[in-house]
């Protein structure tokens, strides 16, 4: 117990006789004081004060030195500067060197005389300690002495991370097949970031998408990115074959770690359309015109052989010289589903002299995702002789009149042969 006593008592001793030293000498003694209670960091001293703290890159800092003069004699024709290099520029309308005059001897604590600056970060400063020079002089600028750097904190008020060039291959991607998704990831800030862990959503339950990852996970890891650095990341993904036609929001969420260990999360959307080019076909399903001259109904038969649903399906017959549309030209139909028909008539009057005539349709629609189709098709509508007609059974002709005008006849003879059998009778 009393070895311990005698440790602590010397050790008074000798931590008194420091701080007497530092504070009994007659000579001039500059002290730059710190805001951590005189303690120097390794690379630099902190400053008396920092606003804000930290700053940030392409911003203004306002920073205060505290000079004092801890020995007895006064320190006469005192000059202190500034050195900015990058990432630091003097405000405008500022001097790098101020003329504090006479700093008295014990000129210490709240005494000390304080120098304010205005510095601006340049945007493109490197987050962290950096180190600002200054140097003072006691002897109107003839000689200097240049201490420690000191340290001026800088950082983002957030450190930014995002996502750029983002590419899907195919842009439009079909039920039951493949997509490559690939995108940037860019650290925007100066500093450096740790952990990257990106995670492509795929939702689950209500939310679930109807892709699947192949070759590897939806997730994937960056260890570490320096600032102003990006790294492409590829995905690869199925699609379920029974996938609805639309477009899908595909959120991508990054989490990250700065350099001060602060723990971040970003939220992303990535738009992915699934669908396919819509695939219609337009046939005669059926007609009443056979024969030049004639007029009559002819049905169009409309399938959607694709796997997308479409829209907004309009039919129009563009009249011609040999084809005659017979009031409305043009049916609306509206939606057609996938591996479904619908039907449109029209009634046309056909005059042409040869064995065939081309009908021109025009049809309008849009797909699942909204955009716009306009196609034209030409229909082959065959022409027949008028006894070729009445040979394939497609119309009965001048047979059918030439029989009626046969039975007039027989009829009309029977009718008078009677007459003339009563006339001869009652004579």
């Amino acid at each position: 117990m009393k070895q311990a006593i005698g440790i602590l008592i010397l050790l008074t001793a000798v931590l008194s006789a420091a701080v007497w030293a530092e504070y009994a000498t007659d000579s001039t003694n500059i002290v730059l004081r710190d805001k951590q209670n005189f303690s120097g960091q390794e690379k630099g001293y902190s400053l008396v004060n920092q606003d804000p703290d930290p700053a940030e890159p392409g911003s203004l800092v306002d920073i205060r030195f505290k000079i004092e003069n801890t020995g007895g004699e006064p320190a006469e024709n005192f000059i202190f500067e500034i050195l900015p290099e990058f990432p630091f520029k003097l405000g405008d309308g500022q001097s790098a060197q101020v003329n504090l005059g006479t700093i008295y001897g014990r000129q210490i604590g709240e005494q000390g005389a304080i120098v304010h600056y205005r510095l601006l970060i340049n945007k493109d400063a490197v987050e962290g300690d950096n180190l600002l020079n200054v140097r003072y002089s006691t002897d109107n600028g003839q000689t200097w002495t240049r201490p420690r750097p000191f340290a001026i904190r800088v950082q983002s008020h957030d450190a930014v991370i995002g996502i750029d060039k983002v590419t899907v291959e195919p842009e439009l991607v079909r039920p039951g097949g493949t997509f490559k998704l690939s995108f940037l990831v860019v650290n925007h800030a100066s500093a450096l970031l740790k952990n990257i862990r990106v995670m492509v959503d795929l939702g689950a339950g209500d939310t679930e998408k109807p892709f699947s990852p192949i070759g590897g996970s939806n997730e994937k890891v960056i260890g570490n990115m320096d600032g102003k650095e990006g790294a492409t990341l590829l995905y690869t993904f199925a699609v379920d074959a029974d996938a609805e036609s639309k477009a899908y929001r595909l959120p991508v969420e990054i989490k990250y770690v700065d350099r001060q260990g602060k723990n971040f999360t970003k939220q992303n959307v990535i738009g992915i359309l699934i669908g396919e080019e819509p695939e219609l076909s337009v046939a005669i399903q059926s007609t009443e015109v056979y024969t030049s001259g004639k007029a009559g109904a002819i049905v169009l038969k409309v399938v959607n052989k694709g796997t997308s649903d479409i829209k907004f399906l309009n039919l129009k017959i563009e009249p011609t010289e040999e084809v005659t549309v017979v009031g409305s030209n043009e049916m609306y139909i509206g939606e057609l589903d996938s591996d479904d028909f619908s039907t449109a008539e029209f009634k046309v009057y056909v005059k042409s002299d040869k064995d065939k005539v081309a009908i021109p349709v025009r049809y309008e629609f849009k797909d699942s995702n909204n955009n716009p189709y306009s196609r034209q098709a030409s229909l082959e509508l065959p022409l027949y002789s008028a006894s070729e007609a009445r040979k394939m059974g497609l119309a009965e002709g001048n047979l059918a009149i030439g029989i009626a005008i046969i039975l007039a006849i027989l009829a009309a003879g029977y009718f008078v042969f009677r007459r003339w059998r009563k006339t001869k009778a009652h004579k």
